[in-house]
């Protein structure tokens, strides 16, 4: 089962991992991650795909909100493994074009 929420970021920055895939999405405002060494600004034009047991640090900046997906790393009926295991290979930072803006 996928997991969805939206969250406001604390200034501070922050630290941990899990054992779940994570792609993050800005909602407003913006937030910086970094993932593995690889740091960046997510905001409503780029997303982070962070691998599950990968730390990665977050803080917000001003007034933020993410939405955060959280995918199992097992086929969940959904979305197959094969899909999961492409786009977590390795973690990094996509560009969303104009019509996935819209959509988030």
């Amino acid at each position: 089962m996928i997991d969805a929420e939206i969250l406001q970021l604390p200034k501070q920055s922050n630290r941990h991992n899990h054992q779940f895939h994570q792609l993050i999405v800005g909602v407003s405002g913006s937030t910086e991650f970094e993932v593995e060494g690889k740091g960046n600004t997510v905001d409503s034009w780029r997303a982070c795909v962070v691998p599950s047991t990968y730390n990665h640090y977050y803080c917000g900046v001003e007034d933020n909100r993410i939405l955060v997906l959280n995918l199992p790393m097992e086929d969940n009926g959904f979305i197959s493994s094969e899909i999961v295991e492409t786009l977590f290979n390795h973690a990094g930072y996509l560009k969303l074009d104009s019509r996935l803006q819209q959509l988030i």
